[in-house]
């Protein structure tokens, strides 16, 4: 017998490019980011391998090897040193430097998005292509921001490019997002990781490294090393009534059995398990002699044999109430009708990113935001965005429509004042929120035209 597997492999994220005397190196590509399924049987092993994050110094991810395997991220481009010089391709592409392109995510469809190219001004990219901001690197979703330019040192404007955010998964029991690209090396300005543990890149000095074991691209660096991009992951999951396994780390969640892999092992299938023969012929579910309607029946269930010849108005209710062939209303409804609840949760928000002093279309997507009770959307059902930093996100939530059971829609519309940086944005009802999915908000384009 098979049983259907979940999971999740992440490669290891490249290393941010390095810079020197004012120059900055672009931002790291993450790790290759795939989830899917399989089916594993009886004795089953397989190899796990986690992928490492490559190094501050122009150096790829490693892969990560599972069913499939998940690429290393591409390296970001060295700022030291020639000129147009492009990211590394890998499971998402490393951001470019000196007015170079952003290197493309892998051939391999759906692993990760491209970096973010270098920009100058004028004929700088000629003539000093130092003179130029590194591309952000590619994350699993999204490409990594192209760098703001810049027209001269002094000017201290020599702005990066943010990383590409990742995705959110809850294959691990927690809504968690991975595999963000890391940001590109600039002089004067900060540049963001992607969400997911992309590396942060800071004004005049080394980049930040990415997460461990979420696959982040590191940092350009400005007069300094790239960060180190942080090494993959695999996550496996599956219904623990089905079987069970060695290896990793083991957790559960709901009817749901977890295997983390931080470093590398094996996961072993020790026991498959077979359906009960019992369970298409319980009693319950076929008609029982003791339970017939017949008359000698109806006496050994009541203290009197003219119980069973009129309707008795005693408050009691007898079994056999609930499957009389009579016409009469039973006192308890039949379990079939029993109206179904999902948990309500929420899993990814689209597009994940907009810009101060705008309107933005938002796509919700999760479970439980209608039941068969409420149909129309669960009680005082409502989005929420909060910033984790501020006592006021700045974005406010309107025209909020329940599509279905698993879609809703809604305006973000986003204030010139609101913090640059992450939000959380939940669902809520009169329950449980569903858990929170990160939002970015960034500067306007024309902010950044002209000022870069």
């Amino acid at each position: 017998m098979a049983v259907t597997v979940n999971y999740l492999i992440v490669g290891g994220g490249g290393g941010g490019g390095p810079g020197s005397d004012n120059t900055s190196g672009g931002g790291a590509g993450a790790g290759g980011y795939k989830t899917g399924t399989t089916t594993v049987s009886g004795n089953d092993s397989y190899s796990i391998g986690i992928g490492g994050g490559g190094s501050g110094t122009q150096s790829p991810g490693s892969p990560t090897t599972a069913f499939i395997t998940g690429l290393g991220g591409g390296y970001g481009a060295r700022g030291s040193g020639g000129s147009f010089n492009d990211g590394g391709d890998g499971g998402s592409g490393g951001g470019g430097a000196r007015g170079g392109l952003g290197g493309v995510g892998t051939a391999v469809p759906g692993q990760g998005n491209s970096g973010g190219r270098s920009q100058c001004n004028g004929t700088d990219c000629v003539t000093s292509p130092n003179r130029s901001g590194g591309g952000g690197g590619g994350g699993a979703g999204a490409s990594g921001d192209d760098a703001s330019g810049g027209s001269n040192i002094q000017g201290m404007t020599l702005g990066g490019g943010d990383g590409g955010d990742g995705l959110a998964s809850w294959i691990s029991g927690a809504n968690i997002t991975r595999a963000g690209g890391g940001g590109g090396g600039g002089n004067g300005t900060s540049r963001a990781g992607g969400a997911g543990g992309g590396g942060d890149a800071v004004d005049d000095g080394a980049g930040g490294n990415g997460d461990a074991n979420s696959g982040g691209g590191g940092a350009g660096g400005c007069s300094g090393d790239g960060g180190n991009g942080g090494s993959g992951v695999v996550i496996i999951s599956y219904p623990t009534v089905d079987m069970t396994a060695s290896g990793g780390t083991i957790s559960y969640y709901g009817s749901d059995t977890i295997h983390i892999f931080n470093g590398s092992g094996t996961f072993a299938v020790t026991e498959i398990s077979s359906p009960s023969p019992s369970s298409s012929e319980s009693p319950s579910d076929s008609p029982s002699p003791s339970l017939s309607p017949s008359p000698s029946s109806s006496e050994s269930r009541s203290p009197s044999p003219s119980s069973s010849e009129s309707p008795s108005p005693s408050p009691s209710i007898s079994p056999s109430a609930s499957i009389s062939p009579s016409g009469s209303d039973s006192p308890s409804p039949s379990p079939s009708l029993s109206p179904s609840f999902e948990p309500l949760t929420l899993s990814s928000i689209l597009p994940i990113r907009g810009e101060q002093e705008s309107r933005v279309p938002i796509t919700l997507t999760g479970t439980g935001f209608t039941s068969d009770y409420y149909p129309s959307g669960q009680p005082s059902i409502g989005v929420e965005v909060v910033d984790p930093g501020e006592t006021v996100s700045g974005v406010t939530v309107e025209n909020v429509v329940v599509v279905n059971s698993t879609t809703i829609t809604c305006d973000f519309v986003i204030s010139q004042t609101a913090h640059i940086g992450l939000k959380r944005v939940t669902v809520s009802t009169d329950g449980p929120d569903s858990g929170y999915v990160d939002y970015r908000v960034g500067f306007p384009s024309d902010f950044l035209v002209f000022f870069g």
